[in-house]
């Protein structure tokens, strides 16, 4: 079988290229010809994800949080090869009553998952706008329906959606398109043991990263703006949007289980 080459000779940046979905997402664009600017903070797990990867790529390790680490960034996206998209995956989470969150980690999930996105966004439209890029953000279904124990994980979420949505509109005569694509639960280090405990008890799906890297593949070509994954959520999603009392009634019923699952000691 032939394969698809469909971003040859195209400039792809990546942010969050070591997390679950970003090698998944990174191994799929590589197969299909795209170069790659992949994005994260470790230099090492960067160097041994360029190696496992066909052609030829760039390594940019930096901390997207920082000022600094979002210049450098820019700084070496190259001017003149074709620039096809900029993917957002990197993200981190936190599940826990809100009482139980410190203030330091309630800023860092908050400038990690929207500020420092929206910041770095901020710094490389010129060349998303001459490129007539496409900005694609990795949100969550957390980001349309609220789920205690992941209030600042949710907001953030919100947050991120509201932005991709707005901005979309902002871009729209511009010849950008910016997506929002909304994973459900996905087998990643995101997940502790809390959560898996949570998943399994509540009997949620949980996804592995090929899954979802295969959807935002589609995502990328679709002329959908917002990409929801899996089913039932995609339901549930419709719902809470519609008839909201509705999911807040089922989620009442599992209270207790995620409210013992939030309190299951960590390991630090």
């Amino acid at each position: 079988m032939m394969q698809d080459k469909h971003y040859q000779g195209k400039l792809i940046v990546l942010m969050g290229a070591t997390g679950g979905i970003g090698q998944a997402l990174a191994k799929r664009l590589a197969e299909s010809g795209a170069t790659l600017l992949l994005v994260a903070r470790n230099v090492q797990r960067l160097a041994l994800l360029q190696r496992t990867l066909p052609g030829q790529h760039h390594c940019c390790a930096t901390d997207l949080t920082s000022a600094e680490g979002r210049a450098k960034i820019f700084s070496m996206i190259p001017p003149r090869q074709p620039l096809d998209s900029v993917i957002f995956t990197a993200g981190v989470n936190e599940f826990r009553w809100l009482e139980e969150q410190s203030p330091d980690t309630v800023s860092q999930l908050m400038m990690t998952n929207l500020t420092s996105v929206i910041l770095l966004t901020q710094l490389i439209l010129p060349a998303v706008k001459a490129h007539k890029a496409q900005l694609v953000y990795i949100g969550s279904t957390y980001g349309v329906i609220g789920y205690p124990g992941f209030s600042t994980y949710c907001a953030s979420k919100f947050g991120l959606r509201g932005f991709a949505q707005a901005l979309g509109r902002e871009l729209g005569n511009e010849g950008v398109v910016v997506k929002y694509v909304a994973p459900r639960a996905t087998d990643t280090s995101l997940n502790d043991a809390a959560i898996r405990q949570l998943l399994q008890q509540t009997g949620s799906h949980l996804d592995s990263p090929e899954t979802v890297a295969q959807q935002v593949m589609l995502a990328l070509r679709a002329k959908r703006n917002e990409w929801f994954i899996g089913w039932p959520e995609k339901l549930f999603v419709w719902l809470n949007q519609l008839f909201p009392s509705l999911v807040s009634r089922a989620i009442r019923k599992q209270w207790s289980t995620i409210r013992h699952c939030a309190e299951t000691p960590r390991v630090v």
